[in-house]
């Protein structure tokens, strides 16, 4: 595979024959890298719980109707709020030009004064690759397939998280479909 450098905020999306059973139809935006690591935050899981449920320990009146998300199997006693850049708190950190993903208790105090962004979801742990292992799936290297690999959307421009969790991946899968098909032809 040819210019595999992966940028925060291009989105991997299981394929069909995803091996592993957690990834299933899973859209999973890279946050960040570290000394060859890749980290990132699945988008399109909502889990049975919400805010309101952290509300106790938080001691803040959060709405109820807001889902908390399966962000990955990595750490998952973590919590990481994934918003749109024009939102910022000073705990914020840029993913690009589009996302920020903020980690501070602070977002939660915000939240319950209605101050949030345009775009947002908050997540429990995170997806995280050891050094280059995220390449080598990509590339299809033992013991990993092509068939089996992740699909690669580099750099949306558009709002996921304007799109209804139940149809991210088919969504996804499209524009990255769509974006394979107009480097092909120029």
């Amino acid at each position: 595979m040819q210019d595999l450098v992966l940028h925060p905020g291009d989105i991997l999306i299981a394929p069909p024959r995803m091996q592993d059973s957690r990834f299933a139809k899973t859209v999973i935006m890279l946050t960040h890298f570290r000394d060859g690591a890749s980290f990132g935050l699945v988008l399109n899981k909502p889990s049975s719980h919400t805010i309101n449920d952290l509300s106790p320990e938080l001691d803040v009146p959060l709405p109820e109707y807001t889902n908390l998300y399966w962000g990955g199997p990595v750490n998952p006693q973590t919590i990481w709020m994934l918003h749109s850049s024009e939102w910022q708190l000073e705990s914020s950190i840029k993913i690009n030009e589009h996302w920020s993903m903020t980690s501070s208790t602070e977002m939660f105090h915000h939240i319950a004064d209605g101050d949030c962004p345009e775009h947002w979801i908050i997540t429990f742990g995170f997806c995280g690759w050891t050094r280059h292992q995220l390449e080598s799936e990509l590339q299809g290297n033992p013991p990993w397939s092509l068939e089996s690999s992740w699909l690669l959307w580099r750099q949306p421009d558009t709002h996921l998280l304007a799109v209804a969790p139940e149809e991210l991946w088919r969504v996804s899968t499209e524009q990255c479909s769509h974006q394979a098909v107009n480097t092909w032809m120029t």
